[in-house]
């Protein structure tokens, strides 16, 4: 029998109205750019031991973590990574890769606000380099 575990992370979303769709498309590339990273797909549930159904915001799902890394943003605006006993390795690699990813995207789309030219110049496992042009 496994059970649900939780990681927060330092992010916490702007989630008020004139922010809240900005800060929704921060968080979702992100996703995006981790599940193309790790080829993992994105949903919207993990699966217990006995492959019943948790809903969650997002989840990623692939090789090595196959119920699911559930992604959910609390009612402060707060993100959580949920995830079963088996996968706390992974989810916490998840977990430091996301934030740094998230802080990445965030800053190229206040820069972009800013009409300065964004470019990902490299962009690996642990690392995005910017490079930013008035």
């Amino acid at each position: 029998m496994s059970h649900i575990a939780e990681y927060k992370t330092d992010i916490k979303l702007n989630l008020g109205m004139r922010n809240s769709s900005l800060s929704l498309n921060v968080l979702y590339k992100t996703i995006k750019i981790l599940a193309e990273e790790m080829k993992a797909d994105i949903t919207n549930y993990i699966e217990t031991s006995t492959v019943r159904k948790e809903m969650c915001m997002f989840s990623l799902r692939g090789k090595g973590f196959e119920r699911g890394i559930g992604i959910n943003i609390g009612l402060g605006g707060e993100i959580h990574f949920t995830y079963y006993g088996e996968y706390k390795e992974i989810a916490e690699d998840i977990r430091k890769s996301f934030e740094q990813k998230y802080k990445a995207v965030a800053l190229s789309f206040a820069l972009k606000e800013l009409n300065y030219g964004v470019d990902v110049v490299k962009e690996k496992r642990d690392e995005i380099i910017l490079s930013a042009e008035v």
